[in-house]
């Protein structure tokens, strides 16, 4: 038997412990101050987080949800799980696109956290600039991220899209996407993935109303905002000697004043917090 301290009745009762109505798990600790965001906005329940680690600790607890044996909750990135259609326990919510990144960054976001982290005007905040820049980035990403479902779907186990956009800019210090070389990616997986199979996700992902900025893998998108980010700094002659950090928390506390009825991603949260089931 496992020990009391990881058993599943243990955790079933700590949200005593934290004196909440219920315990809910992330994966790590950065994810903590985004879903307080939303479970402060969106419950009428108390809560406390606590990070295990990453997805993989996150869904051996889900397993415990499934089989109906424990109270708590799972807050985690969806990753490619809702686009194959894989169905949620309502104890288990996962973020509307591919991870917290994607739903942190947004036009309105952008451009709030230049005009933070650079100090600027309401005059000098770029709105069209930003707006301009993630059609762009949505518009060079659709056959990379219909490549990067696939190659989920398909378990092929191929880098695609990397962590970081560094190496798909048009040059070190630009903050565009560069047609060659994404082309150039997508090519050299031409072996395992068809421009048949790629056109026919990419007629999936349209016939779904699916949003590309959604889809795209949250890391790659962020490092992609940081880069937009220092190259306006640098266009106004600002300081650029802002880090991943500094961009993390700025966002977080704009989305904290932005997250509401008008957020693209409210409701969907909003429905997933009531779906929430009750202690049994």
């Amino acid at each position: 038997m496992d020990k009391f301290d990881y058993s599943t009745e243990a955790r079933n009762v700590l949200n005593q412990f934290y004196n909440v109505d219920r315990l809910v798990y992330v994966e790590g600790d950065d994810d903590i101050p985004f879903w307080e965001i939303i479970f402060e906005t969106l419950a009428d329940f108390s809560v406390s987080f606590e990070a295990v680690g990453g997805k993989k600790e996150l869904l051996k607890l889900a397993n415990e949800i499934e089989n109906r044996k424990a109270d708590y909750l799972l807050a985690m990135d969806s990753d490619y799980d809702t686009v194959v259609g894989l169905e949620t326990n309502p104890s288990i919510i996962r973020t509307y696109g591919y991870s917290i990144e994607n739903t942190l960054i947004c036009t309105e976001a952008i451009c709030k956290s230049l005009k933070t982290l650079l100090r600027l005007s309401s005059k000098l905040a770029p709105e069209d600039t930003c707006k301009q820049w993630l059609e762009e980035v949505e518009l060079k990403v659709r056959r990379l991220v219909a490549c990067d479902i696939l190659n989920h779907v398909k378990g092929t186990g191929l880098s695609v899209i990397p962590s970081s956009s560094e190496s798909l800019m048009k040059s070190r210090n630009s903050s565009d996407l560069c047609d060659k070389k994404i082309e150039s990616l997508i090519s050299n997986l031409s072996n395992h993935l068809s421009e048949t199979e790629i056109s026919n996700e990419l007629k999936n992902i349209e016939a779904n109303n699916l949003n590309l900025l959604d889809l795209i893998k949250g890391h790659f998108l962020f490092s992609a905002a940081l880069k937009f980010l220092k190259y306006q700094a640098k266009k106004l002659g600002k300081s650029t000697s802002i880090s991943k950090d500094m961009f993390y928390l700025a966002m977080i506390a704009v989305f904290e004043s932005i997250f509401n009825q008008n957020h693209r991603h409210f409701t969907y949260y909003r429905d997933k917090i009531e779906s929430v089931p009750s202690i049994t």
